[in-house]
């Protein structure tokens, strides 16, 4: 991938990074404007949820697992999974709504707090187990 970029002068404003652990993952994501993802399938993506949380703006592929996340334009940009132009669009969208983005991570932030904190919903999943358990 590296030398696509590289092939392409896209250097300068594309960085391919290495494996970091996960810790040194999320507080680097601060370093960044915008989050892309160009997933073909995915269920609620974990690396998305923590871009969300980080204030990153997400730009994804409009499949199932990212329309339950992101309203296009509202708090991120989806495009038509698999097309170059479409995800250009985005990107350029994405450009011009750069005075947007403070707003975008504040609506992004209160989404992942009230939706998508883990414990809390292992939690509730445990209640509901052990409700069903208790009555049947």
């Amino acid at each position: 991938v590296q030398s696509m970029i590289d092939m392409a002068s896209l250097g300068d404003v594309i960085m391919m990074r290495p494996f970091v652990a996960h810790d040194d993952y999320v507080d680097g994501l601060k370093n960044y404007d915008l989050y892309l993802s160009a997933s073909r399938s995915d269920s609620t993506s974990v690396a998305l949820l923590e871009a969300m949380a980080a204030g990153l703006i997400p730009v994804v592929s409009d499949i199932a697992g990212n329309r339950v996340w992101i309203n296009d334009g509202e708090n991120g940009f989806l495009f038509e999974t698999g097309s170059a132009v479409s995800l250009a669009e985005s990107l350029e969208k994405a450009s011009a709504s750069r005075s947007k983005f403070s707003e975008m991570a504040k609506v992004n932030r209160t989404l992942i707090e009230e939706k998508a904190i883990w414990q809390d919903n292992m939690n509730r999943l445990k209640e509901l187990i052990m409700s069903m358990l208790a009555h049947g």
